[in-house]
């Protein structure tokens, strides 16, 4: 019977319970929690970042001051955006012949030379002078021919030279004098056929010394052409290898130029732009951290619930009315359940007192009737004082309180926006006194770097006319020489 009566009931109330249910879940939900510990509380109550307990940043738990678009990842002011600098410099290469093939000789020669002539400097004074600190000219010295100095610092080494020379040219004529006046007379005249074996051997040995000293021959009139050679490269590797320095230091000062002229030029233009975008939307931009900081954001979210507050009357004047309704039937509900409660127990305990029964009785929990915690409509909020409060906020006209906001916060943008055009103006004329200023140094600096440019390759003209100078005053002759000496070193 409690089954049915309950089926029954459920089929008729169950769509306008399930609302009713629903629409208080709402409204519980809608309350304000105990202590204020909402959303809002680690907005507002942070540290103070002084001693006036002033906080340091608008909201805790965010990068920098927690405005709305640093929430979103995005910077409190946004940085300046510049392009950056790509030079092409263009280097000349190593231009110079490779003297591989002479290295080992020219390691022996220079350990000799550090060993045996060790004055310092190595070329005495006035044969080379510097001029101008960056210049290199032939001294009076050689221009009057005079290498007196010069012979006496190396005269050890013009000793040995002079010994090769001699013992060269004497060498060969003291054997032939030897052999034709000394050794025919006191050669014995021996037996031929006796001594062919040892003729043989001598043979031997003579013919392997000639061969040694045919290498040696062979090899220093290599070392001698080889030399000449490189010696000959040697002039044009100097001027070329000035120019090409000159050259490349040249393109990296251009490029250094350029480099400045970037950063002065392009860069500051660049950053000229960003500080007068973001002069222009000063106003604009303090005007939303006021209404951030202020949460005046919350007036828009305000408005649209007090614009609602019509439509919601209505719908809670229905809930209302559904309420008191299930008030009503719940509670005679509770009171046909409890008293069929009563029935039950006075039948099952007095009129009918047998063990199965008093089983029933408690197996089906007949004390419990009436007592579940969905039957206690008392504790439902009562939901006319929200329609009176709603009713309240139609009457006096609560929703024009946002619309009356926004437009004293449209004063105060206009009161910003003026004051900022006040300030803006001042500003711009400094950033182009700045622009000016630094267009000027720009301007100098690259003047200053194409004069540089200017005296290095003047300075290399200079300097390369030097070595020309000297290969044309000591160049044929000495190629003259080393072909005559050549050609005694073959016919000797």
């Amino acid at each position: 019977m409690i089954a049915t009566v309950h089926r029954r009931w459920a089929k008729t109330h169950c769509s306008m319970y399930g609302l009713v249910l629903g629409s208080l879940i709402l409204l519980v939900l809608a309350q304000e929690p105990d202590g204020n510990e909402g959303p809002s509380e680690a907005t507002t109550n942070v540290e103070g970042g002084d001693e006036e307990g002033t906080p340091s940043w608008w909201r805790a738990g965010y990068a920098g001051h927690g405005t709305t678009h640093e929430q979103v990842g995005q910077l409190h002011w946004p940085s300046a955006e510049y392009t950056k600098y790509k030079g092409r410099t263009n280097y000349t290469g190593d231009l110079t012949a490779p003297t591989k093939t002479l290295g080992f000789f020219v390691n022996i020669t220079h350990s000799l030379f550090e060993l045996v002539l060790t004055d310092d400097p190595a070329l005495p004074q006035k044969y080379i002078m510097l001029l101008d600190d960056d210049l290199v000219a032939l001294g009076p010295k050689v221009n009057e021919n005079d290498w007196s100095d010069l012979l006496a610092r190396y005269w050890l080494l013009l000793f040995f030279v002079i010994f090769l020379l001699a013992g060269i040219i004497l060498m060969p004529c003291i054997g032939v004098c030897y052999c034709c006046l000394c050794c025919c007379r006191r050669c014995k005249q021996g037996c031929p056929a006796c001594t062919v074996a040892r003729d043989f051997k001598r043979r031997i040995c003579c013919g392997i010394c000639l061969a040694i000293l045919i290498l040696g021959l062979c090899l220093g009139a290599y070392i001698a052409i080889a030399s000449n050679k490189f010696l000959e490269r040697g002039f044009d590797d100097t001027s070329m290898t000035m120019r090409s320095g000159s050259e490349d230091t040249c393109v990296f000062l251009k490029d250094v130029a350029d480099h400045i002229t970037h950063l002065f030029l392009k860069n500051f233009m660049e950053l000229e732009t960003h500080l007068t975008d973001l002069l222009e939307k000063a106003d604009t931009h303090i005007f939303l951290d006021l209404m951030d900081t202020s949460d005046s954001n919350a007036l828009t979210e305000l408005e649209r619930i007090l614009d609602n507050m019509p439509e919601a009357l209505i719908i809670m004047r229905n809930l209302d009315m559904l309420e008191k309704e299930l008030r009503y039937e719940g509670s005679q509900y509770r009171d046909c359940l409890r008293g069929l409660k009563r029935d039950l127990y006075y039948a099952t305990s007095v009129l009918c007192q047998t063990s199965h029964s008093r089983s029933f009785h408690f197996v089906h929990m007949i004390p419990l009737l009436g007592y579940a915690r969905c039957l206690h409509y008392d504790q439902i909020p009562n939901t006319t004082v929200y329609v009176e409060g709603i009713e309240e906020i139609i009457e006096e006209k609560y929703f024009e309180i946002p619309k009356r906001a926004f437009a004293r916060l449209e004063t105060v943008s206009d009161k910003i926006r003026k004051q900022m055009s006040l300030i803006i103006p001042p500003l711009q004329r400094e950033i182009d006194k700045g622009r000016d200023v630094l267009f000027k140094y720009a301007s100098k600096i690259r003047s200053i770097i194409e004069a540089v440019i200017t005296d290095i390759h003047a300075n290399t003209t200079r300097a390369t006319k030097t070595y020309g100078d000297v290969y044309d005053q000591f160049g044929q002759n000495r190629d003259h020489i080393f072909k005559f000496t050549y050609v005694l070193i073959v016919i000797s």
